[in-house]
């Protein structure tokens, strides 16, 4: 996949990973052992800014492969904490992650509007949605 570079957002894809500050993100993660850093992840504001959704969907990410609902090669970090701490409870986040993405798939939210203006905003779009609906039909 190819990374673009930008200004405002650094190196970026349309792939969860293939963005810096998600990378940042599961890089302090992989330092913990609780779901703190997911729920943190999760609490973001309507008008959601780039790295606030970046993050959310780097930990959207994590909590589907925490509940064996995994897309794909995830880092090799995420995968490590991921089979490290897979025994979690972390009861409403998959619910919790999919009303976030909602939030990111408006025009309120700045990743939303960057990605808007790409070549690539149909295939990150497309990439964010198969997230949101893996995350709907965990149970």
């Amino acid at each position: 996949m190819a990374f673009k570079e930008d200004n405002i957002m650094g190196t970026w894809g349309i792939t969860t990973f293939e963005n810096d500050d998600a990378l940042d993100w599961l890089h302090d993660l992989a330092q913990s052992s609780d779901i703190r850093l997911l729920k943190e992840a999760l609490e973001v504001d309507e008008e959601i800014e780039s790295w606030d959704a970046s993050v959310a969907l780097a930990a959207s990410e994590v909590i589907a492969g925490l509940s064996g609902s995994s897309r794909g090669e995830l880092p090799e970090n995420a995968q490590k904490w991921i089979n490290d701490n897979k025994n979690l409870d972390i009861g409403n986040l998959p619910a919790k992650a999919s009303n976030v993405i909602d939030l990111i798939l408006n025009d309120d939210s700045e990743l939303f509007r960057l990605w808007k203006e790409s070549e690539d905003f149909e295939a990150w779009k497309n990439n964010v949605l198969a997230l949101q609906h893996v995350l709907r039909n965990i149970s």
